[in-house]
This record gives structure tokens, sequence and C-alpha cells, in this order.
């Protein structure tokens, strides 16, 4: 098991514990000219200070190594015809619409039992799904909706002791969801995908300066320290599907922290932050006031263009890949009543 605390495909809803760089920079520029106290200036540069120096925090945990077959991980992406066919099935005859209470959040849950005959099937990162639009309002209430998928589930039904199906959920943030006791009608129009295979590259140190590039996305590597890896982004248009494994330097192996996985932090940073502490890593709180100073932090550039990738191991071979999708498949759902 791999923890990600970043936007990835097995739990978007660990999203919530991403260090976003960006939206501390964000924070200057929506303050109004009148209250730009000293007081607010500093805490937002106590706040900068404290966000760059974890950019450049570095140190990896003893580790364990477990076999690793590149086959068997593409085997885990790759439906059959046969299964895509069964799937698809069940997805538009068995989808259900629901809106509820989930993660300490309101949201739109999207649910559907399908069967498939291999035991060790999980289909949580192996179907896309994207809500397109949607129309669902209460007598008081039309509902706003964040199209982004924050989170996944799935579930099994047994029979006489035996895996008769699974489900598979996927949920949307409602932003503005008043009470579960107000009657809620509607539709949603989505869109989804199945997984056909993996993209893959591997890196080390002998590939700092490369580019890499995957589906719609370029990275050029900049330096490897340790257990953290650093890109310069060209293009990063999809940041949720990007994962990582630390493989020994055979590649045969993954070193992990323990049987029981390790954890991978994906940090974006602008360059202006980036490039202060790479510079001067001990750099002291009033040193980097002074250059903050000396520069309007109005100016600050929010566009990430860097991405640090820390694991918890020393990093040998860094094995990034990302899943790739086939046909896109309509679906519309009304939603179910409570």
């Amino acid at each position: 098991m791999v923890s990600y605390y970043s936007i990835n495909v097995y739990n978007i809803l660990a999203m919530k514990y991403v260090f976003l760089i960006v939206q501390i920079l964000i924070m200057p520029l929506s303050i109004s000219a009148q209250h730009k106290t000293e007081f607010t200036r500093q805490d937002t540069i106590e706040f900068l200070y404290k966000s760059g120096k974890y950019l450049f925090a570095a140190n990896s945990a003893e580790f364990i190594k477990v076999s690793f077959d590149l086959d068997s991980l593409r085997a885990l992406y790759h439906i059959s015809d046969e299964e895509l066919k069964s799937i698809e099935s069940d997805i538009k005859s068995n989808a259900k619409l629901t809106i509820g209470q989930l993660h300490d959040n309101d949201e739109l849950i999207f649910k559907c039992y399908y069967e498939i005959d291999r035991p060790e099937f999980s289909f949580g990162p192996k179907l896309k799904l994207d809500l397109n639009a949607y129309d669902i309002a209460s007598e008081n209430t039309t509902l706003t909706i964040d199209k982004l998928n924050v989170g996944v589930g799935s579930g099994t039904q047994r029979l006489d002791g035996k895996i008769s199906s699974r489900s598979i959920s996927k949920f949307f943030k409602i932003e503005n969801y008043d009470s579960l006791d107000n009657k809620y009608i509607g539709s949603a129009n989505f869109e989804f995908q199945f997984s056909k295979d993996i993209e893959y590259k591997i890196v080390s140190k002998e590939n700092i300066g490369d580019t890499i590039n995957m589906n719609n996305r370029s990275l050029v590597l900049h330096k490897i320290v340790e257990n953290a890896a650093h890109f310069k982004i060209l293009k990063d248009s999809d940041k949720s599907h990007l994962q990582v494994k630390n493989l020994s330097d055979d590649a045969k192996y993954e070193l992990k922290r323990d049987r029981n996985g390790s954890s991978t932090k994906k940090i974006w940073s602008d360059s202006f932050l980036y490039s202060i502490f790479e510079n001067n890593q001990d750099i002291s709180l009033e040193e980097f006031t002074q250059k903050i100073s000396k520069s309007n932090l109005d100016k600050i550039n929010t566009e990430s263009e860097y991405l640090i990738i820390r694991i918890d191991t020393p990093i040998q071979n860094l094995f990034l890949f990302e899943i790739l999708y086939g046909e896109k498949h309509p679906l519309k759902l009304f939603l179910n009543s409570l």
C-alpha cells in the first residue's frame, strides 16, 4: 500500500493533506491595499518561510526490498475486451446517483455494482469518471458542485461466503448543500473511461538535466537529494495522475519503509520561493524577510514551476507512471430519492 499526500488516482480525497504552496502565495493577492498591515505582511512572510524550508527538507528511513515485476504492475491496469463490455453494461444499468454526507463533506455520490471473475480485481483506479454538467435543486436551493472527483470507495457483496459482485463509488463535493431534509431532484452528465495500460519512466541521478515526457506532462529532472527528486515543470496539465515507486539500482525490487508500504508527498512551488531556498537553505527568517521586503509580495508568481517528489526511502531509481485510459463513454444519471 502506498500513501500519497497529493491529488492522485487512488484517493483524490488525500488532497486535503497536500502542502499546496500556491494557496499560500495567493494570500497577499487577495488583501486590499488598505488592509495590508505590517502584521498581515509579516504573518504571510513567516508562512512563506516555513513553506520554503519544507521544500528542501530531506530525510529517509531504513527500508526493505520487495520484489517488483513490471508486467504484474501493468496487468493491474489492463482490462480485457470481454471484461470491458461487461463492466460498461453494468455501469450503464446499475449506476446510481445520490447525495449525502461523507468524509465530513456534503457530497454527490456516484455508485455502481459490477461483476467480474478476478478475485484480486479492484476497480478504484481503473475507472476515470468526469462530471461534465449537472442540474440539481430543491425548492429553495440550486446546488453548486465541485467537478473535481474528491474521493473513491470500493466494496464487495457476498453470497454464500463468496464474492458475488463489487462496487465502485466516486464522490464530488457539494459547495452549498444545506439540509438532508430537503428533497432534491435533477440529473448529472458524466463521462467514464477504463484504464488500458500505464505509461512509465525510470529516472536516477544519471538523468539529471533530462526532459521526461509522459502523456500531457513534460518535466526536467533538476536534482535528486537523498529521498527527494526535484523537477522543473515545462508542462503539467493534470497533477492528479502521476504516481511513484522507488526501485533498487537494478529495478528488480521496490524499496519500502515496511511491508505496509511507503508514503509519497508531491509539492509544487513557484520559482521565486524555490530559488531563494535552493541558494541558501540555512537562510534565517530575518534574512528571508529582508529579501521579501525588497520584492513586492504582489509580484510573487502563483504558477507552479517546480515539483518536488519526496518519499521516505533513499532514491535509487524513481519509477514514475500514470494510468492511460481508453475511449470515453457518456452517461446521464437522475438523482435517486434519499
